[in-house]
């Protein structure tokens, strides 16, 4: 967490995935080559890729500054059926179906 002052500003250089979240206060987000900019609240994000990012408090704020761990959709896909798999083969033989049905949750 990071915590900025009132129009204080952090100079982010982000990969892809990157992911800026608002905890408290307001920020804005601008990023060079972007014609957008984000003005996020309490509980708001935005992912950014490459490209340097400025991130300026509106009002005291705390931040996040995070790479997301991103499960490719060829991973998430056979997470699921093997979840599926295990669910139904469970279901067969009569036994607890409910950590397939956790693995979904946890991927979906």
């Amino acid at each position: 967490m990071i915590t900025l002052g009132l129009e204080e500003s952090l100079r982010v250089k982000p990969s892809k995935g990157t992911r800026i979240a608002c905890l408290s206060g307001v920020i804005w987000v601008t990023r060079e080559g972007d014609p957008r900019d984000f003005i996020l609240a309490h509980g708001e994000a935005v992912e950014v890729d490459s490209g340097v990012t400025m991130v300026t408090a509106l009002e005291p704020t705390v931040i996040s500054i995070a790479k997301r761990d991103r499960i490719s959709w060829t991973r998430r896909i056979v997470n699921a059926l093997q979840a599926l798999a295990a669910s139904t083969s469970a279901r067969q033989t009569g036994a607890d179906v409910t950590n397939g049905l956790d693995v979904l949750g946890r991927h979906g």
